[in-house]
């Protein structure tokens, strides 16, 4: 349903709702107590604090982007239902580490906000899709191999098995794991690539992930990788992928 203070729905219809669009509002406190809720998703004129949504633990996504909303994260660490939270250039604050205990969270953004912290133990970036806390005072490093905007990158390289760029230039980034045989799993997540010449030095990659990646022309470096698995989703690629009839051990594939 659709909620504008200036015409706002029946309170039977705020109590059966799976889903809400805040229109317009001076608060958020129409929600509370609407635990049928699955998805919010305002526009910016809804204006209010997340602790409306504190006692909402059936919530699944929230997208908050650009809205007025304001208040502590710390309200949100018991929905840990959640799996999608968008909360970029709002008012927003407090501490990363309310995030922590999300199993499902996949795609978080908590761009240009007042959130802070350490991002270390919080976030799980094999799980995730999608990560974006530029803009923020959020420190550390997510793991041995992880290469993202604003990061700090850790020097064990050769420990590692899987990588994980996100919100990055993989460029910039990947000549620096030329040859390391351990690295048998890739995943790159709203990254802009051009060239992916430097999977053909990782003879044991196994497992490729490209999610939402723009700027790639073909596949036609990964013709001679020992790939089983490749997944590519939201991502633009100008060829006609014949390269991937040249996977011989592949065994899972999923675009789309």
């Amino acid at each position: 349903i659709i909620y504008n203070q200036d015409s706002p729905p029946t309170a039977k219809q705020l109590n059966e709702a799976w889903s809400i669009y805040i229109e317009k509002s001076d608060n958020f406190d129409f929600l509370m107590g609407l635990t049928n809720l699955r998805t919010i998703e305002g526009n910016m004129l809804a204006s209010g604090n997340l602790s409306a949504l504190s006692g909402l633990t059936n919530l699944r996504y929230i997208n908050l982007h650009g809205t007025k909303a304001e208040g502590d994260v710390e309200h949100l660490k018991n929905l840990s239902n959640l799996f999608y939270i968008n909360l970029a250039f709002t008012d927003v604050y407090g501490d990363v580490a309310s995030f922590k205990d999300m199993p499902e969270l996949e795609q978080l953004d908590i761009s240009h906000t007042s959130i802070s912290g350490n991002i270390e133990g919080v976030i799980d970036p094999n799980q995730m899709k999608n990560l974006d806390y530029r803009s923020t005072a959020v420190e550390g490093a997510l793991m041995h191999l992880f290469f993202g905007d604003d990061s700090t990158v850790v020097e064990d390289y050769h420990k590692a098995y899987k990588v994980t760029f996100l919100s990055t230039e993989v460029d910039n980034s990947a000549k620096a794991l030329a040859g390391f045989e351990n690295i048998t799993e890739i995943k790159m997540s709203s990254c802009t690539i051009y060239d992916l010449s430097f999977l053909n030095t990782l003879p044991n990659l196994e497992v490729l992930d490209i999610f939402y990646c723009h700027e790639i022309s073909s596949l036609d470096a990964i013709e001679n990788v020992n790939i089983k698995t490749l997944t590519i989703t939201n991502t633009k690629i100008e060829s006609e992928l014949t390269e991937i009839s040249a996977l011989t051990n592949l065994e899972c594939i999923d675009i789309y």
